[in-house]
């Protein structure tokens, strides 16, 4: 059975997209499926796994302590493909890429538009 991650240190683990959506649906058709998300324990549903991530409130550490312990946990699962869902796990996916593993980035909004109404990034 073919393995795959999803990788998430922004999102919920019950995201209408990645878990309703495209976990439940790569499950339901036979593949083995995991997604790493903000959760406190080891869990699963509908036959996708879900590993937990402890990623910091800090806006400054998430992108690194967060990608970095999503990665961490990620690359254990020995996936065939992964799949990134946040543009701070850009780097991640690189990283997955550069040691050969096939990896995907879903971007979700228009990433331009969303950056210009972030305030606290200053203009």
């Amino acid at each position: 059975m073919t393995r795959v991650c999803h990788i998430t240190t922004v999102h919920g683990p019950f995201d209408d997209r990645i878990f309703f959506k495209q976990c439940r649906s790569l499950a339901a058709a036979g593949f083995d499926t995991h997604l790493v998300a903000p959760v406190e324990q080891e869990t699963g549903e509908d036959g996708v796994r879900i590993h937990p991530v402890a990623v910091p409130s800090s806006r400054l550490l998430r992108p690194v302590v967060g990608a970095w312990r999503a990665f961490r946990t990620a690359r254990r699962l020995k996936a065939a493909l992964y799949q990134v869902h946040d543009p701070e796990l850009l780097w991640v996916a690189l990283l997955l890429k550069k040691r050969g593993n096939r990896v995907v980035y879903d971007m979700h909004e228009s990433m331009r538009g969303h950056i210009l109404t972030k305030t606290w990034l200053g203009p």
